[in-house]
């Protein structure tokens, strides 16, 4: 899943999710049928599926990205931070500084609002406001396009799926800051012009924020991200009922720690 508006540089990226199995997903939607009672709550989580990667990550070459990324394989409470490239193929070792892996306080079966903030110096990721990992390795230095993925190709760092088994990625919702035009600068604007009358400002800075249910998948029987749900007009009337201005926006001038 990839934004509408093109390439950005430098963002606050955030959103809010979990990772499910198939029957999380039916227990889910049982409890909100709504021929249950008011007040019933979900079941208990079921046990997730090994060998799929969820990502959350600025995208531009392999030598200009920065991830948040989350494997099936692994305890529920690890998750992954990294500027791109992290590894040295020649000396076949992971390169110092550039990532990092975190235990979290609770698990990302649990709805958790994960946060990568990208600024001209530095990148720092966070778990429900709470500060996890910074670097000022490789910090990404092209506009680059933001992306959610969800995949399994049965290699070492996805792990194997057993045939027939899924996992499933929900979002609740997802917010972008971001810079939105400056003249001389390779930005949204000018990639695309008429952007700006698209998006708003919102609290003096670019904002793009969607507010909705959605839910992806990774499956043994492929591995390609799959939408559960079309969630593009959703986000439309999400723009339709932004406030602000549509003056161009800065980022830069604020530092996220």
């Amino acid at each position: 899943m990839e934004g509408l508006f093109g390439y950005i540089y430098h963002c606050s990226l955030r959103l809010r999710m979990r990772l499910m199995s198939r029957d999380d997903i039916v227990t889910t939607a049982a409890s909100t049928h709504p021929n249950n009672q008011p007040g019933s709550q979900p079941g208990s989580q079921s046990k997730i599926p090994q060998g799929s990667c969820a990502g959350i990550f600025t995208y531009r070459s392999s030598i200009c990205e920065s991830d948040i990324e989350i494997l099936t394989t692994e305890d529920s409470h690890t998750i992954h931070y990294a500027n791109q490239p992290d590894y040295d193929p020649i000396s076949d070792t992971l390169i110092p500084g550039a990532s990092s892996i975190v235990n979290l306080s609770k698990p990302w079966t649990s709805w958790t609002t994960h946060r990568l903030d990208w600024v001209a110096d530095m990148s720092a990721w966070y778990a429900d406001g709470q500060l996890q990992s910074k670097s000022n390795y490789s910090v990404p230095d092209r506009p680059s396009i933001v992306a959610m993925n969800l995949w399994s190709n049965g290699g070492n760092w996805s792990g194997d799926m057993k045939v027939g088994e899924s996992v499933y990625m929900g979002i609740e919702w997802i917010e972008l800051v971001y810079n939105v035009t400056k003249a001389d600068q390779d930005l949204p604007i000018k990639d695309h012009p008429g952007h700006r009358d698209r998006y708003h400002r919102v609290g003096g800075l670019g904002s793009a924020s969607a507010s909705f249910s959605s839910s992806a998948s990774a499956s043994s029987a492929g591995g390609d991200l799959v939408d559960v749900e079309d969630v593009e007009p959703q986000m439309g009337k999400a723009k339709e009922r932004s406030d602000g201005c549509q003056r161009p926006c800065w980022i830069d001038p604020w530092h996220p720690v």
